[in-house]
């Protein structure tokens, strides 16, 4: 989470969901591949969050509360198809 959040790049995080899943298996990528999803969703150097504050003026909170909320959704299916499934 916290290297897709700081790089912000989706070659980049899903790179590191797939090497994660070599290294723990392949039956946790679903939850790689979301915990790095929500990091690099989230993150203030993802282009579209620039983008978007830039022409449309939108506050940095605002976009951290929406898609916080769809991390957290995110994660949860995530953990539920991953762990007790």
């Amino acid at each position: 989470f916290i290297a897709s959040f700081l790089m912000g790049s989706s070659g980049k995080f899903i790179a590191i969901a797939v090497i994660m899943a070599q290294v723990f298996g392949h039956q946790y990528f679903l939850w790689f591949f979301a915990l790095d999803f929500a990091g690099y969703l989230l993150s203030p150097t993802h282009k579209c969050v620039m983008i978007g504050h830039k022409y449309f003026n939108t506050p940095l909170t605002t976009y951290f509360r929406v898609l916080g909320s769809w991390a957290i959704v995110l994660l949860l299916t995530a953990g539920i198809f991953s762990f007790l499934i």
